[in-house]
C-alpha cells in the first residue's frame, strides 16, 4: 500500500513541456542536431534550491536527466549566465563539415526571448561543447519524477 501512495504522490515531467532554455549542437555531417531542453522540475525544501530537468534530442531519440541525479547539471545551467555574446559579422558561410550553436530562451512573464547562434570557437560553441561531456553519462530513456501539485 505504502509503495502505491508514494507512486502516486510523483509526477512524470511531462514529454512535450517546453521548458525554458534550450541549446543544441547541429552539423549537416552525422551525427546531426543534438538539442537539450531545460525546465525547473521543482523546489527542494530541504537543500532550498530548484532543482532542473534537462531533455537531451538526437536521431529521433529522446534522453533525461536532472539536477537531483547529475549534479554536474547544476553547474552547467549556473555558467550559462557567463556566455558571451558575439558580434555580429555580415554573411555566414555554411559548409557540410561546419557545426552550429544555437542558445534559446523563450520570453514569458515580461521577460524577453534570447537567441544566440554561433559557430565554433566562441563562448557559446564552448559552453555547449562543455556542456554535452558533462552530462553524456547522465542520460536515461525514462523522464525524471516531481512531487505531485
Amino acid at each position: 500500500m505504502i509503495p502505491l501512495l508514494l507512486a502516486a504522490a510523483l509526477v512524470v515531467v511531462n514529454v512535450d513541456e517546453p521548458g525554458w532554455a534550450r541549446f543544441s549542437r547541429s552539423s549537416l555531417l552525422p551525427p546531426g542536431e543534438t538539442r537539450i531542453t531545460v525546465g525547473t522540475l521543482g523546489y527542494d525544501r530541504e537543500h532550498r534550491k530548484l532543482d532542473y530537468w534537462l531533455r537531451r534530442n538526437d536521431a529521433g531519440q529522446t534522453y533525461w536527466t536532472d539536477s537531483r541525479k547529475c549534479p554536474q547539471a547544476r553547474d552547467i545551467l549556473s555558467a550559462m549566465r557567463f556566455i558571451e555574446r558575439e558580434p555580429q559579422s555580415g554573411a555566414i558561410a555554411f559548409f557540410p563539415e561546419s557545426i552550429d550553436y544555437t542558445l534559446d530562451t523563450p520570453g514569458s512573464a515580461g521577460q524577453g526571448a534570447t537567441h544566440m547562434a554561433s559557430g565554433p570557437d566562441t563562448s557559446l560553441a564552448k559552453w555547449v561543447d562543455t556542456a554535452m561531456v558533462a552530462l553524456a553519462p547522465c542520460w536515461s530513456p525514462t523522464p525524471p519524477t516531481r512531487p505531485a501539485p
